[in-house]
């Protein structure tokens, strides 16, 4: 049999998108959730919740070495999503039909609100498959032996 010899690729820099751009993610959609007034009944939840998720995708982004980080804001982001699914299911359509009897402006503002906030849900998936993608590249890095890229918390500074 004949061999089939494969065309030599160089390698393709690791360009990857800083975890920064999540974190503005998070922050444009969860600003523009508070546009509305009418979702004073759950924006307290809401707000709390998106804020934890902003400062652990801050620490993923600060700190480059290790699991923890990334595994917390998987974590915070899966509450997250059950937490707006509640909130929606519980105020949405009681929000809708008291915006039924007030002008445009409001009921406009209501519903880019409810819109941000259904679109931020199915932007969350993708946010937990970046930060699994972000655990993946931690890790080759780690089986690679660059140091400055990964540190495996098992081995100490000493045993090097």
């Amino acid at each position: 049999m004949a061999q089939i010899s494969l065309p030599n690729i160089p390698n393709v820099p690791n360009i990857p998108v800083p975890f920064s751009v999540v974190i503005l993610v998070h922050f444009f959609f969860a600003s523009h959730v508070q546009l509305s007034d009418l979702f004073y009944q759950w924006m307290p939840s809401y707000l709390f919740t998106h804020l934890v998720v902003i400062l652990i995708a801050l620490w993923v982004a600060y700190q480059k070495k290790g699991y923890e980080p990334i595994i917390a804001y998987i974590i915070a982001v899966a509450i997250s999503m059950l937490n707006d699914i509640i909130m929606l299911g519980l105020y949405f359509e009681d929000t809708q039909d008291a915006t039924d009897d007030q002008e445009h402006k409001i009921r406009d503002t209501w519903r880019y609100s409810a819109a941000a906030v259904i679109i931020h849900l199915l932007a969350k998936p993708l946010c937990i498959l970046y930060a699994l993608f972000a655990a993946f590249m931690r890790y080759n890095a780690g089986r690679e032996g660059n140091p400055d890229d990964y540190h495996r918390p098992e081995e100490s500074d000493d045993q090097q």
